[in-house]
């Protein structure tokens, strides 16, 4: 049986610093409230739907994204994009006011889709053990049950204030951080963790333009 291939990462800037994804894996995305962190989840659902059409489902907790969108700062053409995108594939973005019927879907969704996203933005989570504590084991169960899947989880960086969250965090083959900046349509990222890639720390200023987001500023820490 042939091997599953390491897979490149969403965001092109990572491509070319040579990382990539192995080819089962647990991405943890890290963030505070303003960052504009829902435009970052749906730019990597976006970036994975235009490679792999058929093998991506996302789910977001407590928002409706493409509403939020409509009504949202972010400039039209890339609300437009990320729209056109999704009604191409209407099915691929669900909603659960339940945390835990979320992560029922995801577990479901290991047998449907290679590419796995979920958007739990919400600091509430941090004080919710027994969700934490289900997602952490639920994660890690999809990542080892199949050799090709890759589940992306979105969070409030407060779940470290968590026993389960800081386990999520020891699970997760990579952690990328997005914070906000001051007088930035945008922030800063970083990657915080990595199993598979030896190379120096690095924080990127990030911001939000008119059809994409866009990394610059590269540097060490």
């Amino acid at each position: 049986m042939k091997a599953a291939s390491a897979v490149k990462p969403e965001i092109p800037f990572l491509v070319t610093q040579g990382m990539l994804y192995p080819p089962s894996s647990l991405i943890l995305v890290e963030a505070t409230p303003y960052s504009q962190i829902e435009v970052v989840f749906l730019e990597f659902v976006y970036n994975r739907l235009r490679e792999f059409p058929d093998e991506v489902l996302a789910a977001s907790l407590r928002e409706d994204l493409k509403s939020s969108l409509l009504k949202s700062s972010v400039q039209t053409l890339l609300v437009m994009k990320y729209i056109e995108a999704l009604k191409l594939k209407e099915d691929v973005l669900v909603y659960f006011e339940d945390p835990l019927e979320l992560i029922e879907w995801l577990e479901s969704s290991s047998q449907k889709a290679t590419f796995i996203y979920a958007y739990l933005v919400d600091p509430t989570l941090a004080e919710s053990t027994g969700v934490l504590e289900r997602l952490s084991i639920a994660s890690k169960n999809i990542v080892k049950q199949r050799d090709r899947v890759q589940l992306t989880l979105f969070v409030d960086e407060s779940i470290r204030a968590n026993a389960y969250g800081r386990r999520l965090e020891y699970l997760a083959d990579i952690v990328f951080q997005f914070r906000e900046k001051e007088g930035v349509e945008g922030g800063t990222f970083r990657v915080l963790k990595t199993k598979f890639l030896v190379k120096p720390a690095i924080q990127v200023d990030y911001s939000v333009r008119r059809d994409g987001l866009i990394f610059e500023a590269i540097r060490e820490i």
